[in-house]
């Protein structure tokens, strides 16, 4: 993100005082979405850490698990790159809400949601559904129809220090450890994270969440 945000600032100040205001939305818009996603590393990596040392200290908020997925959504159909990407989703209107930290929640299902698609080639669908299970717990899936990680390393992909090693074998995986961060957050939260090993075209991420955590 950082190359991104100095390629555009060059560019903005090489050519400030002729450039048309549709260019310069374009520069500013690029700065925007690579800062959120600056931002959305750093915090990944802090979270990561106090989760780790057990320091983390989670809210206890209502969560409307449908309403946080159709603002990610928006927002991630606006960027440009998105628009020949088909992003459906399968929402159950009847999911109870969730009492659990909102603000890592929603970051647990941008991280996700953003993976798939940008696992996308070119054109490509992504089905995000929600529903509720028979033991009691919400369920979240995201499938995407993109490259499919390397059978080798399905049981590799949430590990923090096989990141260089899956991206070596040629597969191109999230940065700043986005599913490493995903997983140990669903845990912290008494839930469960997983890639499903017998779906057979592209990725499929399954994340189950107790209704009741008492």
């Amino acid at each position: 993100p950082l190359f991104v945000i100095q390629g555009n600032l060059q560019m903005m100040s090489m050519s400030l005082e002729n450039v048309p205001p549709e260019i310069l939305k374009k520069y500013t818009q690029r700065i925007e979405r690579s800062s959120q996603q600056l931002l959305r590393m750093v915090v990944n990596l802090l979270d990561i850490s106090r989760i780790e040392e057990g320091t983390i200290r989670l809210k206890q908020d209502h969560a409307d698990i449908n309403e946080i997925i159709e603002e990610i959504i928006k927002r991630i159909k606006d960027y440009p790159e998105n628009q020949s990407r088909e992003i459906n989703i399968e929402l159950d209107e009847r999911l109870p809400e969730l009492t659990r930290d909102k603000s890592i929640m929603e970051r647990v299902f941008e991280n996700l949601i953003n993976f798939s698609v940008t696992n996308l080639v070119d054109e490509g669908k992504v089905t995000i559904s929600t529903s509720t299970t028979d033991d009691q717990k919400i369920q979240f899936i995201t499938h995407d129809s993109g490259t499919q990680i390397p059978k080798n390393y399905h049981d590799k992909i949430f590990e923090k220090f096989s990141q260089a090693e899956i991206k070596d074998s040629g597969y191109r995986v999230d940065r700043a450890l986005g599913l490493t961060f995903c997983k140990m957050a669903v845990e912290a939260h008494k839930g469960n994270m997983w890639l499903d090993l017998k779906n057979k075209v592209g990725n499929k991420f399954i994340i189950e969440l107790p209704i009741n955590t008492s």
